[in-house]
């Protein structure tokens, strides 16, 4: 029964002596992100405006309709005023 705990703790022991390589990764994503062609932000920037735009005329729409939905003799006087 002891012996697979043994086992796990001679490897865990040969694992607490093995030092990593040092590594220098800085230099070469710098590099490589230098590399890359700069992104064209023209068609995000339309999308939201379009998207704040759309969103903005269906808040006007939603108020004005939860006033109709909200009290409907409202809609009823003011139909019957026009």
């Amino acid at each position: 029964m002891n012996k697979p705990l043994h086992e796990f703790e001679a490897l865990v022991a040969a694992a607490r002596s093995d030092a990593p390589p040092p590594v220098q990764v800085e230099q070469q994503v710098i590099a490589a992100l230098r590399r890359l062609s700069p992104v064209d932000e023209r068609p995000l920037a339309c999308m939201a405006i379009a998207s704040a735009a759309v969103a903005a005329a269906l808040a006007v729409i939603a108020f004005a309709q939860y006033d109709i939905i909200a009290d409907p003799l409202f809609h009823l006087l003011y139909s019957a005023s026009l």
